[in-house]
């Protein structure tokens, strides 16, 4: 059995209830928080994968805001 070392993360009351909130049934703190962190890695992956887009697109196929 692999023992995990374990740190302790200070949080204000109010962030620990929205982590718990989150939380499914039987899910540790870890879980939780390994959860979010993909969630958050896959957003960085689609916004770099927007803004590689727009790179990419000539310049002059962007549409001013004023004519939308």
């Amino acid at each position: 059995m692999i023992t995990m070392r374990r740190t302790t993360i200070a949080v204000s009351p109010e962030i620990k209830a929205k982590i718990e909130r989150l939380g499914r049934k039987g899910e540790s703190y870890d879980d939780i928080i390994r959860r979010l962190l993909s969630i958050s890695e896959e957003e960085l992956e689609l916004i770099d994968e927007v803004y590689e887009r727009i790179e990419k697109t000539p310049r002059k196929e962007y549409v001013r805001l004023e004519d939308l």
